[in-house]
């Protein structure tokens, strides 16, 4: 590990299982992965020093996990990265690492569905693909909830995509 630099990120425990389930254990990062990309850009610079800002941590905000990263040495010192991340960008990291995650869940339940499989057992084989007990790492209550949110958000964002297409080709057809 001589070649590479540790960073260690508080994250909620679901969220490092489901990291360490995508980028093995200990998480390795390079130029060529979303999330190594994005914990980069959240990293203080070695020659800009950001003003303090207050955080305001919620209740929800809590990160019990302690997870490591790596990134290669040659990457940072090239790029001049600072090792810190500052607490509001944990807490923006979390938020993304955290939709990422929604996002999959609902994909997966979504295509689960199609096959004729309930959701409830879509969950638990999402969970299991990536090591997170039910219960223990998150509520079954928080689980359902975040898949039914982004289930929801799809539905919307695809109807509004329709409804935009389908203005567009009576436009470019009827009027032209």
């Amino acid at each position: 590990m001589d070649k590479y630099y540790s960073i260690t990120i508080p994250v909620k425990p679901y969220i490092q299982k489901y990291i360490q389930s995508l980028y093995g254990t200990p998480v390795k990062f390079t130029t060529e992965n979303f999330f190594g990309m994005t914990v980069l850009g959240f990293l203080d610079r070695k020659f800009y020093f950001r003003q303090n800002k207050e955080v305001v941590h919620r209740s929800f905000d809590k990160f019990s996990s302690q997870m490591q990263m790596y990134f290669p040495r040659w990457w940072m010192l090239q790029a001049h990265f600072g090792l810190d991340l500052p607490p509001q960008n944990i807490i923006l990291l979390n938020k993304l690492f955290e939709e990422r995650f929604e996002e999959d869940l609902a994909k997966h339940c979504r295509l689960q569905e199609i096959c004729g499989v309930q959701i409830k057992h879509s969950m638990e084989e999402f969970c299991n693909l990536h090591n997170i007990v039910v219960d223990e790492d998150i509520s079954e209550d928080a689980l359902k909830k975040k898949e039914y949110r982004t289930r929801q958000q799809f539905s919307k964002d695809f109807i509004a995509n329709v409804s935009s297409a389908k203005t567009h080709f009576m436009q470019t057809n009827l009027f032209n």
